[in-house]
């Protein structure tokens, strides 16, 4: 008969002060001392517990729990040993499973860390792969660039020829002049810019001069030598043509120049940046597909993830369960002990361990 059920029948039929103890029929002493009458069997301690803990008989069946619990509420003894045993207990029998679920876990982790670190990869190569083509979204000007080279050295080659005839009348087939006239004249050609489109630099006499000086010197040669051999209103005319020559097509043949170093470097740039992009394209395949294979390992790992997180929840439930029952048993027997006489607690202690030899 269990101890709730002696319990019962001990309060619907109590039996009177003349009716010897149990103990005494049996020889045990008379004493009402709960650590004598439970012996030290109950009271399980929680140090030095081994790896995988035995299940104790009182936690093969809530029935036997019940009566545990019952036991210790009619003591003085505090019922914080016997839930760390079950705590205990638990623990011992899930460590294995928790172990494996922590394994598996950091396993997915690392395959995480993998994952992320190769998705991060491709997104630089994507967002290099992006600023590559708006950097080079900017329309080919290589045609227009190549025929106002073209037309520019066509103009100084006209003007070098134009300068060669008027001066031959008086230095014969000497091109030396011409030549030295010519370049003269294109001197300023060596400035960074004209002072005609610079809008950010102020104008002053220096940089006037500087832009005009050696046109307007060798014009005003080619004119004075023009005004010997020719009319004078060929001669204006010549000067201020070869003067506007001077200032202008020099400037537009240097620029035409720089624009086409210009063009052809961005050129050879796309070329480069098109090889790159098949590379980048080729890595990133790559990238995704091992992120595949590694995905695909990692999904191997989830069903015994699920499996060790089901069997933890389910063991953790239990335990939860049984600590709520224990506590809750204990609680009520620490009630009824309030309402038993101490004769009546030593009889019912040395009932219960009387049945339990």
């Amino acid at each position: 008969m269990g101890i709730i059920s002696k319990l019962r029948a001990f309060f619907t039929d109590v039996p009177d002060g003349s009716a010897p103890l149990l103990a005494a029929a049996e020889g045990l002493p008379a004493s009402t001392d709960e650590s004598e009458v439970l012996g030290e069997a109950y009271l399980h301690k929680t140090e030095n517990l081994p790896a995988i803990m035995p299940v104790p008989g009182w936690l093969r069946d809530e029935e036997s729990l019940r009566d545990e619990a019952v036991v210790f509420g009619l003591t003085t003894i505090s019922m914080d040993d016997k839930v760390a045993i079950i705590h205990n207990y638990f623990a011992s029998q899930t460590s294995h499973t928790a172990q494996n679920l922590a394994h598996t876990r950091q396993k997915m982790g690392e395959f995480d860390l993998r994952i992320g670190h190769k998705k991060d990869q491709i997104y630089e190569l994507e967002k290099l792969h992006t600023t590559v083509e708006s950097n080079g979204a900017t329309p080919p000007q290589m045609p227009r660039v190549v025929v106002g080279f073209g037309l520019s050295i066509a103009m100084c080659v006209s003007n070098f020829y134009l300068i060669e005839q008027s001066l031959r009348p008086l230095y014969g087939n000497n091109q030396l002049v011409a030549v030295g006239v010519f370049l003269a004249g294109m001197f300023s050609l060596f400035g960074r810019m004209s002072v005609f489109h610079d809008t950010d630099s102020k104008l002053n006499w220096r940089k006037l001069l500087e832009e005009i000086g050696m046109p307007a010197a060798a014009a005003t040669f080619i004119l004075v030598q023009a005004a010997q051999s020719q009319p004078i209103e060929r001669a204006l005319a010549l000067f201020f043509f070869v003067f506007f020559l001077f200032l202008l097509s020099g400037k537009l043949l240097l620029s035409n120049l720089s624009a086409l170093t210009t063009e052809v470097a961005r050129l050879l740039k796309q070329a480069t940046d098109r090889r790159q992009k098949q590379v980048r394209c080729r890595e990133v395949v790559d990238l995704q597909a091992q992120i595949d294979v590694l995905e695909a390992e990692k999904s191997q790992l989830v069903p015994a993830a699920n499996r060790d997180e089901a069997e933890l929840t389910r063991q953790n439930a239990r335990r939860d369960m049984l600590v709520k029952l224990f506590e809750s048993e204990f609680k009520l027997a620490r009630t009824v002990r309030e309402q038993l006489s101490e004769r009546q607690l030593g009889q019912l202690l040395n009932q219960n361990y009387a049945d339990g030899q």
